[in-house]
């Protein structure tokens, strides 16, 4: 989706690019045809000066939609590059959460199984040890993952306000 965003994004700079040469363009044959005229009508010093005057401000009318046409194209890719940001740290806040989520079901499915059987004492208590350093282990990966989907999620909310 946000492919399409971009390349539709880039179509309309080569289009905003293209405009501004065409406009330029224009103004180099207007510049043409007057020296045309000049050097055809060579009694016309008022009016060469008008079409002087005329060309001058159109050219500076032109460059100055082409200088603004151009800071609002760096405005827009500032803004396309801030909602890519907000896109890719959203994508991964929601995987990590969901990432979490799946690992916790399977660490609570292990551990609502193993409990074993009431009569099989000595097979429970020789699997205390191993049990007991399991789960000191997934309890630091669940702090761990905790903080990385905290700071993401913090991360996502200061940029969205």
């Amino acid at each position: 989706m946000h492919t399409d965003f971009e390349m539709a994004i880039k179509n309309t700079k080569t289009n905003a690019e293209n405009l501004i040469a065409a406009a330029d363009n224009m103004y180099n044959e207007q510049i043409q045809q007057q020296k045309l005229a000049q050097t055809n009508n060579t009694n016309q010093n008022a009016e060469e000066e008008n079409a002087d005057k005329q060309l001058n401000q159109g050219r500076a009318k032109i460059y100055q939609l082409a200088h603004d046409l151009e800071r609002r194209m760096r405005e827009f890719d500032e803004r396309v590059a801030r909602r890519r940001y907000i896109l890719d740290i959203n994508l991964n806040f929601h995987t990590h959460c969901e990432e979490y989520s799946d690992w916790l079901t399977q660490v609570e499915l292990v551990w609502s199984t193993t409990g074993g059987d009431d009569d099989d004492h000595v097979m429970i208590a020789a699997n205390c040890e191993e049990m007991l350093e399991a789960l000191i282990e997934q309890r630091e990966g669940a702090i761990e993952a905790c903080a990385t989907i905290e700071q993401e999620g913090q991360i996502l909310l200061d940029y969205l306000t």
